[in-house]
């Protein structure tokens, strides 16, 4: 009877024992999440010298192997250390970490855009066979007396154009042909009959063309227009003449790769002709056609804003 009061009192102070650990270690809780996380708690926590911290396990050595062997890890988590942000304050940095180092920060720049440029596209030159076709036109000598009648010879000649994009649709350029090309001038004596003068000539057209293009495939069809100049030299005959042209065409380019292509069209010329400087003659309006076929090269360019500091 004396032994079973003696293990009684023993379980007794065994339960209150591990009642009164329970209820320390709740006490001690609530505690420890009340606790302020206050920037200066923050930055006094980074200070203090590290624990000591357990050997690794032979788990954890493998990782390390393994990441060595990788090569840096991009992390896209925040540091675990507090970041000093620019205004003093010290805070957790959402900018991810490079091979331990921080990522800059992408800083806007500076100044308002006033001038997108047209070369930040890229451009492309191209280089041409042209067949130069023209039409038969009347000039009126003595202020309109006497009716002539001229043409210009088709000819075959060349060209080159350049252009420059300032977006996927649109470009300006340069365009230059020239084409040996003989003048013909039929003065009528009467009854039907009359005299034909032909001399040799050089044949040159200057054009400024704003193009617009429009990418079907591989296909580029494109629109041209633009003011030009007609300019001709009919040596010791008759000199030089240069009359201005509205310039409009069309035609379309095959694309072989991204740098090389094929490009074909044609450039309607509107234009006085005939008169050469004589300041007696009335000239009439005339219509010229150029029927291109040639390559293209194009070289690259990214889209690029200038802006004013």
């Amino acid at each position: 009877m004396y032994q079973k009061r003696q293990i009684g009192a023993i379980s007794l102070v065994v339960a209150a024992l591990i009642s009164a650990s329970c209820l320390g270690q709740q006490a001690q809780e609530p505690a420890r999440d009340s606790s302020p996380a206050t920037p200066g708690a923050i930055a006094e926590s980074a200070n203090a010298p590290p624990l000591a911290a357990a050997p690794p396990t032979a788990a954890a050595q493998e990782f390390a192997a393994t990441a060595e062997a990788s090569g840096p890890l991009l992390r896209t988590s925040p540091p675990s250390q507090p970041v000093p942000s620019p205004g003093g304050s010290a805070a957790n940095d959402s900018r991810p970490l490079l091979g331990g180092v921080l990522v800059p920060r992408r800083q806007p720049a500076r100044g308002r855009p006033i001038l997108r440029s047209i070369f930040g596209q890229g451009g492309d030159a191209s280089t041409f066979a042209v067949g130069n076709f023209n039409s038969t036109y009347n000039v009126g000598l003595a202020h309109g007396a006497y009716q002539i009648r001229g043409s210009n010879k088709s000819s075959l000649g060349a060209g080159w154009e350049t252009r420059r994009y300032w977006n996927a649709h649109n470009a300006l350029g340069l365009l230059y042909v020239q084409n040996p090309s003989d003048g013909n001038l039929w003065v009528p004596s009467g009854n039907g009959t009359g005299t034909s003068y032909i001399w040799p000539q050089m044949r040159y057209e200057v054009s400024v063309l704003a193009t617009q293009r429009f990418s079907i495939g591989k296909f580029s069809p494109f629109l041209s227009e633009g003011p030009g100049a007609v300019i001709t030299n009919g040596y010791s005959n008759c000199g030089w003449n240069g009359e201005f042209a509205f310039v409009a065409g069309l035609g379309t380019q095959y694309e072989f790769s991204p740098r090389f292509s094929a490009r074909t069209g044609i450039t309607f010329l509107d234009s006085k002709i005939g008169c050469y400087g004589d300041p007696t003659c009335r000239e009439a309006w005339s219509v010229a056609k150029d029927l291109r076929i040639g390559f293209a090269y194009k070289w690259g360019g990214q889209k690029r804003s200038y802006f004013v500091k």
